[in-house]
């Protein structure tokens, strides 16, 4: 999609129409080019499925704010679990519909990478939904459903996949500021430029590098499955900074979705650099809704109890995204893995004894080198526990 003239012309025509508007109006107008976008690229068929989705989502919505639910206290833990379920049910009901909508249109060979990629892509859908259900409920307005499509929806995000959060992007205008200038432009476009490189020469020569011609990955060892990772990320990051460099381009609300993984010194650091924005999404939607009732139920004093919550809270979140990834035990066994892992080392971090060994290295010698062990030891946890998810992978 990305190396198509369309997209390219699509991008242009939102950053001129975008940029000579009021503020006020761009989520709505970006809604409708949005929409016609999403047609042009993808067909009519994805439109008119996606359509029925954001008007039962905006009709529930428009009813529970009509009808005042969502101020009530004692009726706001029964409303959101509906409307929590409500948007994977539908998601799940319609996913290898539309799925197959999409690769039909453009004739993509089912099972190749660019198939996977439009099934997740259309997977963050439904996380958006989620997101839109959430926040609402908490008290954000409601948009007009035009405005809801440019959320659910957005043509440039639907493979790189970063989740922008609703109230980020309803927003969005308020964060507009010199989108119009030459140095704007220039910056947006190199973060574009640089996501090509990335994607379309970086990526595939690695690839190259490493699977000849075949392009067949097979993951048997740990080591295989950190050299197919770094692959993954090269990819996954040109994606996502072609997404940021034309959602800041046109003005409307893209996150960061990288940062610099592979320099975390631990575990759980890496996790809060990779995928940040899916990260992000599973933190307030998940992880601080379970923690903060832990902690209001039975206190933060005990330290032991405290550590077991965290683990509770964090296993929650890690196995969702690993099931989210693929529904299987073995992402299942990932997402409980993980999750004990990145608790365990966030309480040893917090250790007397530890804290006082990292603040000790004041050569410049010994923080190198902590730092390089950190490293080594983050990208081997990573790859082994990968490595539970996935025994054999060919993408082609």
């Amino acid at each position: 999609m990305f190396s198509s003239v369309s997209f390219v012309l699509i991008v242009l025509v939102c950053y001129v129409i975008l940029n000579s508007i009021p503020s006020v109006f761009v989520i709505s107008v970006f809604g409708v080019l949005n929409f016609a976008a999403i047609w042009l690229l993808f067909g009519w068929k994805p439109v008119v499925v996606i359509s029925v989705l954001t008007a039962v989502l905006w009709l529930c919505l428009f009813l529970v704010k009509l009808s005042g639910l969502q101020q009530n206290k004692k009726m706001f833990i029964r409303t959101t679990v509906f409307f929590s379920l409500l948007a994977p049910i539908l998601s799940l009901i319609f996913l290898s519909d539309i799925a197959k909508i999409w690769i039909e249109a453009n004739e993509v060979q089912t099972g190749t990478l660019i198939s996977y990629f439009l099934i997740i892509g259309l997977g963050y859908f439904g996380l958006r939904m989620w997101d839109c259900m959430f926040s609402v409920m908490d008290g954000q307005p409601l948009v007009n459903p035009i405005a809801l499509f440019g959320y659910l929806m957005p043509f440039y995000m639907v493979i790189a996949g970063p989740i922008a959060s609703y109230k980020n992007h309803i927003n969005s205008s308020q964060r507009r500021c010199n989108n119009a200038s030459f140095q704007h432009f220039l910056d947006c476009s190199l973060l574009i430029s640089s996501g090509y490189a990335m994607k379309f020469f970086f990526a595939e020569l690695y690839q190259l590098s490493i699977t000849d011609t075949d392009a067949t990955w097979r993951l048997i060892t740990v080591l295989d499955t950190w050299v197919y990772l770094v692959y993954i990320f090269l990819e996954f990051w040109g994606y996502s900074l072609i997404a940021l460099g034309v959602g800041r381009l046109i003005g409307i609300a893209t996150p960061v979705n990288f940062n610099h993984p592979y320099l975390s010194t631990s575990f759980g650091e890496f996790w809060t650099r990779w995928h940040m924005s899916l990260g992000a999404f599973v933190a307030r939607t998940i992880y601080n809704p379970i923690m903060l009732f832990f902690i209001r139920r039975f206190g933060s004093q005990n330290k032991k109890s405290l550590f077991v919550w965290n683990i509770i809270a964090l296993w929650c979140p890690f196995i969702f995204i690993g099931l989210w990834h693929h529904i299987s035990w073995g992402f299942f066994w990932w997402g409980l893995v993980v999750g004990f892992i990145v608790a365990a080392e966030k309480a040893t971090l917090e250790l007397p004894w530890v804290r006082t060994l990292v603040r000790s290295r004041k050569s410049h010698v010994a923080q190198f080198s902590w730092k390089i062990f950190g490293i080594f030891y983050t990208q081997v946890m990573v790859a082994a526990t990968l490595s539970l998810a996935i025994k054999e992978f060919t993408a082609a």
